[in-house]
């Protein structure tokens, strides 16, 4: 083969590698980018499920507190009753 063909070959051959190099660079870069995504995801379906968390205490909380009072309410109300019997 003359000189000519087998310097084209290396060149193409270079080329060949160059071309796959950054083809597994770009694929490399989507997957990192792809990761990212997941991850921001997953931590905003976390934050959102922590602030789930918090509403669901607080309504408890509330709950608890309107039965407290709805307790002692109706305890004042039978004293009361009580009181006005004994007269």
């Amino acid at each position: 083969m003359s000189k000519f063909v087998e310097e084209m070959k290396k060149d193409i051959q270079g080329m060949e590698s160059r071309h796959e190099q950054h083809k597994e660079l770009r694929h490399e870069k989507h997957e990192e980018k792809k990761l990212a995504r997941e991850l921001k995801h997953q931590m905003k379906h976390e934050e959102h499920e922590k602030v789930k968390q918090g509403h669901r205490v607080a309504h408890e909380e509330k709950k608890e507190l309107r039965h407290e009072r709805h307790e002692e309410k109706k305890f004042a109300k039978e004293l009361k009753h009580q009181m006005k019997h004994e007269e």
